[in-house]
């Protein structure tokens, strides 16, 4: 501001032509990160008033990017205030603007994640049988976020059984956010289930392999997933895993048990890909790299940070853009 301010008196009045302007920032009428700015000539008192972001619609621009890139580099609104309080900038909007911006970028996210997904099940329909041909291994068909978490359910479970308790328990069940019952070890089993059972629904494929560790309790769920089309699913070995598992083995045991165990047919048969599951393990890592940390954190977050993700592992640049136009932000 204050070198702004020392142009500003520079400047001759567009009234008077008097080189005595003043600019002064209107803290009232402050919109989150957009200040209001007030330019007035203190010798013909002419003066205009004007935001430092451009509006679209009902909202500042500069306030939707702030929310999105703070996504994006997993933080929320309190490590957002922090960062502007240290760099000397307007605080970030109010926690229910806040939060409508969180609402609209997840929906556009999740509509270009899911348009890309789409397409890379086309590009996969369009492979030739027998073809070497391949799709690139960093793109993504299908996630499934899961939550034991509904921060609704959580306000409302001390309430008693009463008809207006058990009307809102009903009237709440179809938007709960808690979507998974049971153990945290039990949620990647059934995630992959769930993935597999709508495969053919939503994108006309059938997973014929999977690829896991050894005590994998995924693949028992999957393996007759397609047992109505006669296809059984194969299981795969992650090279990465069995390679763990030798150098666990080698530093507690024997050599020579070690060597008939792992070099089995049927374990080196899985293995002849050659494939791992670094990929899925690396799009994990990731996804906590883009969710708020340090918070609770229920579906619609963990569901930003896959679908953010899915874009960012495909084709970065193209798929970005098509998102920040869904938000409308200009080019």
């Amino acid at each position: 501001m204050r070198i702004l301010s020392s142009v500003m008196e520079c400047m001759p009045c567009k009234e008077c032509f008097v080189c005595d302007l003043i600019l002064q920032e209107q803290a009232m009428k402050r919109k989150g990160c957009a200040s209001n700015l007030r330019l007035l000539c203190c010798s013909c008192g002419w003066s205009m008033e004007f935001f430092t972001s451009a509006q679209i619609g009902r909202f500042f621009e500069v306030n939707r990017r702030f929310v999105y890139a703070s996504r994006s580099v997993g933080c929320g609104r309190a490590a957002g205030k922090r960062f502007c309080g240290l760099m000397n900038m307007p605080p970030p909007p109010r926690p229910t603007p806040y939060a409508r911006h969180n609402k609209e970028i997840l929906r556009a996210v999740k509509k270009i994640s899911l348009e890309t997904m789409r397409d890379t099940a086309r590009e996969i329909h369009d492979i030739k049988p027998g073809s070497d041909e391949g799709i690139a291994r960093w793109k993504v068909v299908d996630v499934e976020p899961l939550s034991k978490v509904c921060i609704k359910c959580r306000e409302h479970e001390n309430d008693p059984d009463t008809p207006e308790t058990t009307a809102w328990r009903a009237d709440h069940r179809a938007s709960c956010k808690a979507n998974f019952k049971g153990s945290a070890p039990a949620m990647e089993p059934e995630g992959t289930l769930r993935m597999f059972q709508r495969s053919v629904d939503l994108h006309k494929l059938q997973y014929d392999e999977y690829y896991g560790d050894g005590d994998s309790k995924s693949y028992s769920l999957v393996k007759d997933v397609y047992q109505v089309y006669d296809i059984e699913v194969q299981k795969k070995e992650c090279v990465g895993h069995v390679q763990k598992r030798l150098g666990t083995a080698l530093r507690k045991e024997e050599i020579k048990p070690i060597y008939k165990r792992l070099s089995e047919d049927s374990l080196l048969s899985k293995c002849l890909d050659g494939k791992t599951q670094n990929q899925n393990e690396s799009l994990n890592g990731m996804v906590w790299g883009v969710c708020q940390r340090g918070c609770l954190l229920v579906l619609k977050y963990c569901s930003w940070g896959f679908m953010m993700l899915s874009l960012t592992l495909i084709l970065v640049q193209e798929q970005l853009l098509k998102c920040l136009r869904v938000l409308e932000f200009p080019r």
